[in-house]
């Protein structure tokens, strides 16, 4: 039993931290990414002050909104729990200069 943990044993440690260091190494981590942001939060930030922002991109399918901010281009993304607010949030940013784009809906399999 103790010649099977010696052989079988640190091959394993030596292919989980391979594996680790690959994921460290080849997945990018953004480190421009704001924590702690709420919907409630970025919905406020938008209609108090519209122009830090660079950029607001809407995804339906996600039912996320994600605000690049224009000072440090971080970026925040947040979900909104229906399509509702996500149609106040976008009728937020027409009524002042607020850069907005929104990604069309991810096609289902079944349909061409």
């Amino acid at each position: 039993m103790n010649r099977f943990f010696r052989s079988a044993f640190f091959p394993l440690i030596v292919i989980v931290l391979l594996v680790w260091l690959a994921s460290q190494t080849l997945i990018p981590k953004s480190h421009h990414t704001r924590k702690g942001v709420t919907y409630s939060s970025l919905r406020g930030e938008i209609q108090q002050n519209p122009s830090q922002f660079k950029k607001i991109e809407f995804s339906p399918s996600k039912r996320a909104i994600t605000a690049t901010y224009a000072a440090d281009k971080s970026t925040a993304t947040v979900h909104y729990p229906t399509d509702q607010s996500s149609s106040i949030s976008r009728s937020c940013c027409r009524s002042r200069t607020c850069p907005t784009t929104r990604r069309a809906p991810a096609a289902s399999p079944g349909r061409r």
